[in-house]
């Protein structure tokens, strides 16, 4: 993990080095909707909350053109809530189990970057994602309530391969709004029943030095 962080650290400061007359870099961070897609929609999930932050440099190719590689991190997951009918006394009643899964992702995407017109762009290209944590927390309402938090990191893949697309304003030289979507394209958890993929919506603010 610290040698990736060290290499995508040195690949960004060699190429600032080799583009500085025309290179730009900054810092963005912003929000998440994310979810799991299942192969067969047999599993509803439902979207869950989370944040991003990180970094871009944006090395230019044409006066239209540009290549941004990003370093960010990525709070995913989704979360479901399963109810359960319970006969009690001739009386039947519902309670209900929460799940909500977390997974936390360092993610290097290599965008391509096209200007439409000035300032706006579109935007795509693949993303590498770095598994950082995965945690479960289940929250019951039984007879008692409980909440329960467990490391799950060992049941999910320690890397995900997707591929983002999406649109990005800038507003003068210096802040931007960007909004994507990132498509997974591998399986999150290491299982042979079935397959869960990321799905999330990215929205972000961000300053070009």
């Amino acid at each position: 993990m610290n040698k990736l962080v060290l290499l995508s650290v040195f690949t960004i400061v060699t190429c600032k080095g080799l583009f500085a007359q025309d290179l730009s870099y900054g810092v963005k961070a912003g929000i998440n909707i994310s979810n799991f897609l299942s192969d067969d929609n047999s599993d509803e999930y439902d979207s869950k909350a989370g944040i991003n932050i990180g970094a871009f440099l944006e090395i230019p190719v044409s006066e239209k053109l540009s290549v941004q590689p990003e370093l960010v991190y990525s709070g995913q997951g989704s979360q479901e809530t399963l109810y359960i009918d319970v006969e009690e006394d001739g009386v039947i009643s519902t309670y209900y189990r929460k799940y909500k899964y977390t997974f936390d992702y360092l993610n290097i995407p290599v965008l391509v970057k096209y200007y439409v017109i000035d300032g706006l762009s579109i935007q795509a290209g693949p993303q590498l994602g770095v598994l950082l944590s995965a945690k479960g927390e289940i929250e019951a309402h039984h007879f008692v309530n409980e909440e329960v938090e467990i490391d799950i990191s060992s049941l999910a893949e320690p890397i995900d391969f997707s591929f983002d697309f999406g649109i990005g304003y800038e507003f003068g030289d210096h802040f931007l709004i960007d909004a994507r979507y990132n498509v997974g394209l591998t399986n999150v958890v290491d299982s042979n029943d079935g397959t869960l993929k990321n799905s999330v919506f990215q929205f972000s603010v961000g300053y070009k030095f």
